[in-house]
Parts: C-alpha cells; structure tokens; sequence
C-alpha cells in the first residue's frame, strides 16, 4: 500500500460521508472505495480487540472509551500498539513509527529508515525530536500532522480487519486519548488551565470510525455496529 493509494481512499470516503445516504449507496462509488478496505481477510470476532470492544458495548458503562497505556483497556487504539504497518514496500513496527517518519519522507530518506528501524515508538520519537531542524516546514503550519494522522490510522485499521471491526463495534462511543502529559494529541489540561486538552488523535479514530462505516455502507453517524 501507498501513502498515497490510503490518501485518495481517504478523500473519496470523506466525500461520500458528506453525501445523502441514496448517494452513498453508488454502486461505483462504493467499490472504489472497497479496494483498500478489504485487505484484511476472514470475520476475526475473537480477537482480543473485538472481544474488548463487544464487552463494551454489553456493559451499558459510560459512553466513553479512554485509552493511553498498555496497562488500561483498548490500547490497541494507541499509535504505540504491536500492530506493524506495510507501506511503499517497507516495514514500520508501529504507527508510531510510520508518523514520526513522514515527518521527513520527502526529503530526508536517511532519517525516515532510522526512524523506521528504532526498537520501539519510543525510540522513534526519540530519534525524530533529534532531528527537529529537519521536519518538513509544513508540518505544523499547514496542518500536514494531523493529515498525516488520518492517513496513518486509515493505514492502520485497513491492513488490520480485527481492529476495523473492532472501531466499528465501538458505536458512537466518545474516544479519549488520555494522555497526561499531551494536550494536543490527548486530553490533558493545557498549561495555565484547568480545562481539558484537544484529544486530536481520539477525535480522528472517532473521525475514522465514521469514515470506515461509510466504506461498510451504513452510512456516517449510524451508530451501526457490524459485528
């Protein structure tokens, strides 16, 4: 798969989503989409996410679903998860490790394989700070990270069926990356405020989530669940 095969997939499911559902009922338009939805194979239902997922959803709990360390519930919606991800023909152990890599990929190959080679998302961090100076200058001001983000979680829950099925079994559950320390990508309180941070990353697996039901057909902001 390439970056940019997972971007026009992107597109062509956001504009559906903004569709009347007779629209998003196109047989074309629907098949078009399907060519990187299906990747994964098989009707994996007891996978451990899955399972977390269909637990959920039967406990009647708040509809809020937190993740953030290994050591809590559905941390397979983290970047950090042990889920490798196969894009332009190379391996990156995590997303983790293929986000901080597009922070260079157009112009620095030599960082982008060292990112990719760190031992863990950690590391890859690591690595990417180091090179600071480096970072494409579009990174922030354009919003390219949080593009950048749609495409490596559309990457992520397309190569990996158990995980889709997973997300969509979520439902409308609120999705919190409850991060202590990010305010950004996560839920912590900004400095100098009681308030609650941006949660950029749950926000764009909730903004996925509705994007892969369109690709189900079910149509955004069903609530459907397909498993």
């Amino acid at each position: 798969m390439s970056t940019r095969t997972v971007q026009k997939t992107w597109n062509k499911l956001l504009q559906r989503s903004k569709r009347s559902d007779d629209d998003a009922s196109d047989d074309s338009s629907q098949e078009a989409c399907k060519s990187v939805m299906l990747e994964g194979s098989g009707l994996p239902t007891s996978s451990p996410a899955v399972l977390e997922s269909l637990a959920f959803t039967k406990s009647g709990k708040e509809n809020k679903i937190e993740f953030y360390s290994k050591d809590i519930s559905f941390f397979w919606l983290s970047n950090s998860s042990d889920h490798p991800l196969y894009v332009d023909g190379a391996r990156y152990p995590t997303a983790e490790h293929l986000f901080q890599a597009q922070k260079f990929v157009d112009h620095r190959p030599d960082i982008v394989n060292k990112v990719r080679k760190a031992s863990n998302p950690i590391e890859a961090i690591r690595i990417a700070r180091t090179y600071a100076s480096e970072v494409r200058s579009d990174w922030i001001k354009d919003g390219v990270n949080v593009s950048t983000m749609r495409m490596v979680l559309l990457t992520k829950f397309t190569q990996y069926s158990d995980l889709r099925l997973a997300l969509l079994e979520t439902g409308d559950a609120e999705i919190v990356h409850a991060s202590p320390n990010d305010a950004f990508w996560g839920s912590a309180a900004p400095p100098q405020s009681e308030g609650r941070g941006r949660n950029m990353l749950g926000r764009t697996i909730m903004q996925t989530r509705e994007l892969l039901r369109v690709a189900a057909g079910v149509g955004a902001n069903s609530g459907t669940r397909t498993v």
